[in-house]
């Protein structure tokens, strides 16, 4: 629990931090969706998340 607690404080204190996990979410994301498959899953809609 403490070390939740000190990661809640470093994401306040450094707001770097908070922004680079947003981007690599995004990046996470845009990369999973990337896939063969999924284009073809998402069909005509894949250039929509991308």
């Amino acid at each position: 629990m403490n070390n939740l607690a000190l990661l809640g404080k470093e994401l306040i204190t450094r707001p770097y931090l908070t922004l680079g996990i947003i981007s690599w979410v995004i990046l996470l994301a845009l990369a999973f969706t990337s896939t063969q498959a999924m284009q073809r899953k998402l069909g005509k809609h894949w250039q929509t998340v991308a």
